[in-house]
């Protein structure tokens, strides 16, 4: 609001950005699931954000933009952040899955709720941070017009605060979060889906009916695996009971 208000004065352009945002999250919500199922989730969001760091770090350095350069440019960066924004769900239910496979047990409602209470502190910290920080650049809204140290503060807020933001998001996904495509739990994942897709086919159509799901299956497979039964799992043939 104060970017567009006070930097750009131009007020109206606040409706125009906010459209450009989301049609960047629905431009890149076909693209997605393309480039999740060539390169991975975590390759997919780590780029987006390293995109999107780029772009907001590039327009820092580019003051003199007028407010519709501005939003122009921005929504290459809002591009990037929409794919991390689509993907970042389908990473809980990796992490669930993950949780089950290191302890055995299954705690979808723990995971989520911890995800989405962590999301809302998130919020709220940073609806508090912005108006700390706003004021440490030294905004005064009693001013008709605010100082050029003010608006300089307002722009690197922006632009800057973003982009390192998304750079450190990009390096703790690249380097930090286990759950890549090629990592040993994905492979194991794929491979239990094609082995759940093979047996699935030559089970009775009875033995599939109800709330069967590759994700139930999945997790039994993992048991199997903690407990060594391999063998149980190439042995089933079509007739396993787990699947009644």
């Amino acid at each position: 609001m104060y970017l567009f208000k006070d930097y750009f004065s131009n007020a109206s352009a606040l409706s125009l950005i906010g459209f450009v945002q989301t049609a960047a999250v629905f431009v890149a919500m076909p693209i997605a699931k393309p480039c999740v199922a060539k390169f991975g989730k975590k390759e997919t969001a780590s780029i987006g954000m390293l995109l999107a760091g780029g772009v907001y770090g590039l327009l820092y350095f580019m003051p003199n933009l007028s407010a519709i350069q501005f939003i122009i440019i921005s929504a290459i960066g809002m591009f990037g952040f929409g794919f991390f924004n689509i993907v970042v769900w389908a990473f809980v239910t990796d992490v669930i899955d993950y949780h089950e496979y290191l302890t055995g047990l299954r705690e979808d409602g723990t995971v989520y709720s911890i995800y989405s209470f962590a999301r809302k502190v998130g919020q709220a910290i940073a609806g508090g941070i912005g108006g700390f920080a706003i004021a440490m650049v030294g905004y005064d809204a009693t001013r008709e017009a605010q100082t050029q140290q003010a608006l300089d503060g307002i722009h690197a807020l922006a632009t800057l605060v973003p982009a390192v933001i998304y750079i450190v998001v990009f390096l703790i996904l690249a380097f930090l979060y286990p759950l890549n495509k090629k990592g040993p739990f994905n492979l194991l994942k794929t491979w239990l889906r094609e082995e759940i897709l093979r047996i699935s086919k030559k089970t009775p159509l009875k033995h599939r009916k109800g709330s069967f799901s590759l994700f139930f299956g999945i997790a039994i497979f993992i048991r199997k695996i903690q407990n060594r039964n391999i063998k149980e799992i190439f042995d089933c043939k079509g007739t396993c009971p787990h699947y009644t």
